[in-house]
């Protein structure tokens, strides 16, 4: 009997992230391949920005302005990890609240 092997985990890149400071941030990371469920993380979240490790969500209230390069990254239920780089700006709005 063969066994095939379960494909890796893949998380979809979701392309360039263009925010203003103080806006709420709210991007969904997905993940294909592999053996769910996944846990999640991220490096270089842009400030006040913070990865939900069951759900891959990434939320908050968005404290600085910059550019990030953000690395997010997948860890499936059987230790396979996989992950994706994209870049976040976070632009100062001259006037945020009028």
């Amino acid at each position: 009997m063969t066994r095939t092997a379960a494909a890796a985990p893949s998380v979809a890149n979701p392309g360039s992230q263009v925010s203003l400071q103080y806006d709420y941030a709210h991007l969904q990371m997905t993940a294909t391949g592999g053996a769910a469920p996944y846990t999640w993380s991220a490096v270089s979240l842009p400030a006040g920005a913070t990865i939900n490790a069951s759900t891959g969500l990434v939320s908050g209230l968005l404290r600085s302005s910059g550019i990030r390069t953000v690395t997010v990254t997948a860890k499936d239920a059987k230790g396979a990890v996989a992950s994706t780089t994209f870049t976040w700006r976070v632009i100062r709005d001259a006037c945020p609240r009028c």
